[in-house]
C-alpha cells in the first residue's frame, strides 16, 4: 500500500503541473516588424611619435666631406582594409638651405638636411613622395623607417639648429 500511495501521489502532482502550465502552442502573435541593425566603421589611423633625430655636425673635419646620418622609426595602425599615403612635411624652414629641401635653423643660419624613405638615401620622403600602407588589421601596426642625412660640406655657423616636420596619413 505504501508503494501505491507514492505512485498515486506522483500521478496527482504530474496532473497538477500539466494543468498549471500555459498553452504556448496555441498563443497567436499579431502584427510583426523587423528591426534593422547596422554599424558604420569610420576610417582612422594612429601614428606613434618617432624618436627625435639628433646630429653632431663637424664642419671642419668629419662632415667636411662625409654626410652625417641618423635614422628613426614610427608605427602606424589604421582601420582594417584602409590604404593610406604616409607623408612628411618639409618643415618650418623649407628651401632655406641650398641643395636640400629641408633646413634646420639657428636664428638666420641654416643647416640643410633630407629625410628618405629608403636606407640607400635615394627617395626623399616629402609631401608629394609618399609611402603607401594598406592595413590588414587595426590590431596590427606597421613600422616605417625614416633615414635622415645632413649633406657634407655645409659651412654653418656654430650653434644649435632645429626644425619640426609633421608625419601625416592621408586617406
Amino acid at each position: 500500500m505504501n508503494r501505491f500511495h507514492r505512485i498515486l501521489g506522483l500521478a496527482a502532482a504530474a496532473a497538477m503541473i500539466g494543468a498549471a502550465a500555459p498553452a504556448f502552442a496555441s498563443t497567436s502573435v499579431g502584427n510583426t516588424q523587423d528591426l534593422g541593425v547596422g554599424a558604420t566603421i569610420a576610417g582612422n589611423c594612429n601614428i606613434s611619435a618617432p624618436t627625435a633625430l639628433s646630429f653632431t655636425y663637424d664642419t671642419v673635419v668629419t662632415n667636411a666631406s662625409t654626410p652625417a646620418k641618423q635614422s628613426t622609426s614610427f608605427t602606424v595602425a589604421c582601420t582594417n582594409g584602409m590604404t593610406v599615403a604616409l607623408s612628411i612635411t618639409n618643415g618650418s624652414n623649407a628651401g632655406k638651405a641650398s641643395g636640400s629641401s629641408r633646413a634646420m635653423a639657428n636664428n638666420s643660419n641654416y643647416l640643410g638636411y633630407e629625410l628618405y624613405s629608403d636606407s640607400n638615401d635615394t627617395t626623399v620622403w616629402g609631401g608629394s613622395n609618399t609611402v603607401s600602407y594598406t592595413s590588414s588589421s587595426a590590431a596590427t601596426s606597421q613600422t616605417e623607417n625614416i633615414y635622415a642625412v645632413v649633406p657634407a660640406g655645409q659651412d654653418a655657423a656654430i650653434g644649435s639648429y632645429s626644425d619640426t616636420v609633421t608625419i601625416a596619413a592621408s586617406f
